[in-house]
């Protein structure tokens, strides 16, 4: 990182101006992760050309305009307070400069198609994880359950293959999930693979947040060490699920999108239809499982939709 001690004075000026610690945190980790590509260049942030922004937005293999959007913001914020303390050496914020069409250029839809995994796929990998609650994280959110969803949910939530959810939902699900979800209640043990392929007992493990008597669908505990939240513990059971599976970067929301996509392909066959165009022309009927999309990010869907139409 070039001029880290600058970027320090701006990132205490951010405290100083009210921002949560959240979203300061968000601008220092970006400006961190830049780090290599100023160095690359050889130049701070604040004097980069469109050039430059561009090449660097298409190595970062990013697969939503959303995420540019966001990065386009703070550095332009940045670049503003760094021409305003005359620390610029060319005075012009390019970053305002950044048009909608160059962020949609520099989005990496190949990578967003492989992340487009058929469910069948899907279910051999989750042969290779040792839990069964490793099984129902990945299955449940592929099926198009929310993570709030999915960690609220109790074995008595399940009659039959639907479930009643904490939002309010009745969800259809599959057998193959309902089976991952009633051995992942029924659990009292938790088993990892060490270095020798020795599959290790766990000791018993209980939900830190609510009463032992509630069969909770998801069990963990909370590591008081790291001083984690629920939310970020949460979030690393699904990531260490998903490299386990050989898919380390996949997250909650790919997951959703890849059981999306995968639902038209089952719902189409081999009608005549693309699967760009079932997603138009069901959108209420799709978005009432998998949810529905923010404008911005279903421009960036419906992007890999048509070049998945291509392909295919």
């Amino acid at each position: 990182m070039l001029n880290e001690e600058r970027k320090q004075i701006f990132l205490e000026r951010e405290k100083m101006s009210g921002y949560t610690p959240e979203s300061s945190g968000n601008i220092k980790y970006t400006l961190q992760s830049f780090g290599k590509h100023e160095e690359l260049i050889g130049k701070d942030i604040c004097d980069w050309s469109i050039t430059d922004i561009r090449e660097c937005f298409i190595l970062r293999n990013t697969t939503s305009t959303n995420v540019l959007r966001n990065v386009k913001s703070q550095l332009s914020e940045y670049t503003n307070w760094c021409i305003n303390h005359r620390l610029s050496q060319i005075n012009q914020n390019n970053w305002e400069n950044v048009t909608e069409s160059l962020l949609k250029v520099c989005i990496n839809t190949g990578l967003a198609k492989k992340q487009l995994i058929p469910r069948d796929e899907l279910l051999d990998r989750l042969d290779d994880l040792l839990n069964d609650r490793d099984k129902y994280l990945i299955l449940s959110l592929y099926e198009g359950m929310t993570t709030k969803e999915l960690f609220s949910a109790k074995k008595e939530d399940i009659n039959g293959n639907v479930m009643s959810l904490s939002s309010g939902r009745k969800f259809v699900i599959s057998d193959e999930l309902k089976a991952f979800a009633e051995r992942s209640a029924a659990a009292t043990e938790y088993y990892i693979k060490k270095s020798n392929n020795v599959h290790v007992d766990v000791a018993t493990f209980k939900r830190a947040d609510g009463d032992d008597r509630i069969a909770w669908l998801v069990n963990y505990r909370l590591n008081t060490e790291r001083k984690d939240t629920k939310r970020n513990t949460e979030l690393r059971l699904i990531k260490r699920a998903s490299t386990a599976i050989g898919y380390p970067t996949m997250t909650a929301l790919k997951y959703n999108r890849a059981g999306r996509v995968d639902y038209i392909r089952r719902k189409i066959g081999q009608d005549d239809i693309t699967i760009y165009e079932y997603e138009v022309q069901h959108v209420d009927e799709i978005d009432a499982i998998y949810g529905a999309m923010s404008p911005t990010t279903r421009a960036d869907y419906l992007k890999v939709l048509k070049e998945l139409d291509f392909i295919e």
